[in-house]
C-alpha cells in the first residue's frame, strides 16, 4: 500500500471520528464510557472496512462511496439502536413498543445526519482545502483534536456521575 493512500485512509478515519462522535454523544445522550468506546469502534470498523473495500475492490469508485453513504448510516443506526436498547438498557426486545420504534427511527435519522455532515466536510476537505504537501500535519492535527474530544467526553461523563 502506498504511504499516501495509508495517510489518506487515516485522515478519513480521524475526520470521521472527530465529526461523527460528538453528534452521537450529545444527540443520543450517551451515559457511559462504554458508549463512547462503542461509537469509536463502530466508526473505526465501518470507516476502515469501507475505505479498504473501495480501494481494493472498486479502485476508488465514486459510485461505491455514494452507495456506502446511503447504506452505512442505516446499518450504523440499527447497530447503535441495538446497543442502546439491548446492551445499555437491558431491554428484552428492540421493538418493544411505539415509543421504542420511534426512538430507533430517531437514531437512524441521527446516523444519516452525522454521516451526511461528515461526508460533506470530507468532500470539501478533499477537493478544496487539502494541500497534499501537508498530509502529515493534517493527520497530527486530527489526532490531537480526537484526543481533546475524547478527554472532553470523559470529563462530561465524569461530572454527570458526580451530579
Amino acid at each position: 500500500m502506498d504511504i499516501n493512500v495509508l495517510i489518506s485512509i487515516l485522515l478519513a478515519l480521524f475526520l470521521t471520528l472527530i465529526i461523527e462522535t460528538p453528534f452521537y454523544f450529545f444527540l443520543l445522550k450517551i451515559k457511559k464510557y462504554s458508549g463512547i468506546l462503542f461509537l469509536f469502534l463502530l466508526n473505526l470498523i465501518s470507516n476502515l472496512t469501507m475505505n479498504l473495500i473501495n480501494i481494493y475492490l472498486f479502485s476508488f469508485s465514486d459510485l461505491f462511496i455514494y452507495l456506502y453513504e446511503i447504506v452505512i448510516p442505516l446499518i450504523e443506526g440499527l447497530i447503535i439502536s441495538f446497543y442502546i436498547y439491548k446492551i445499555d438498557n437491558k431491554v428484552s426486545s428492540l421493538w418493544l413498543n411505539k415509543r421504542t420504534f420511534l426512538t430507533v427511527i430517531y437514531i437512524i435519522f441521527i446516523s444519516y445526519l452525522t454521516n451526511f455532515i461528515s461526508f460533506i466536510i470530507g468532500y470539501l476537505f478533499n477537493n478544496y482545502l487539502y494541500d497534499y504537501s501537508y498530509y502529515l500535519l493534517y493527520l497530527a492535527l486530527y489526532i490531537l483534536i480526537f484526543i481533546i474530544e475524547l478527554i472532553i467526553f470523559i470529563l462530561v461523563l465524569y461530572f454527570k456521575k458526580e451530579e
